[in-house]
């Protein structure tokens, strides 16, 4: 923080969030941030066989292959909704 480099690219008002973030609205607002970019989505791609299983290019435990299925979870609408929620909310608590 003692550059200007963070000030110049988020603004004063996301530094400034950024500087007193502490506590479960930190960390509920950055685990659904990065749920969105690691985990949300289907499709057929490497990122969407990651979401699914993240141990998927092994074979010897069978939790984190194909085997287990994940049930279309993580593509669904209420757990869109839900992420979208966490981080809308957490910011204002």
């Amino acid at each position: 923080m003692r550059t200007k480099i963070v000030l110049q690219l988020c603004g004063p008002m996301v530094t400034l969030c950024l500087v007193q973030s502490r506590g479960w609205p930190f960390i509920l607002t950055t685990w659904a941030i990065w749920d969105f970019i690691l985990l949300f989505g289907g499709g057929s791609d490497s990122k969407a066989k990651f979401a699914e299983h993240w141990l998927y290019w092994q074979d010897e435990v069978d939790v984190f292959t194909e085997k287990n299925s994940s049930a279309g979870v993580l593509e669904g609408e209420f757990y869109q909704n839900m992420l979208i929620a966490a981080i809308l909310v957490s910011p204002f608590t």
